[in-house]
């Protein structure tokens, strides 16, 4: 395709090989930090049936609450530090 520099790849850039996780956990971080991830807010703006709470209490899971509030993510804080 002209719009296309390049042929898609099912692997990952060099650059994101320096982090110290898994290629799963690293795309839900990347999603997670850019508004893209399934989240409440994401639910109650295009899933409004859906509730937009988080599973460990809050009324609305934003992206906010996920990296810096929510307990859930606690075992993986680490790896959210370094992205943040």
């Amino acid at each position: 395709s002209p719009l296309l520099s390049r042929e898609p790849s099912t692997k990952l850039l060099p650059v994101f090989h320096s982090f110290p996780t898994s290629r799963f956990v690293l795309g839900r971080a990347i999603q997670a930090m850019t508004g893209h991830a399934f989240l409440g807010e994401y639910y109650a703006h295009f899933m409004p049936l859906e509730s937009p709470a988080c599973p460990a209490g809050a009324r609305m899971q934003t992206r906010h609450h996920l990296l810096a509030d929510c307990v859930l993510p606690e075992p993986h804080r680490d790896i959210l530090r370094v992205f943040c």
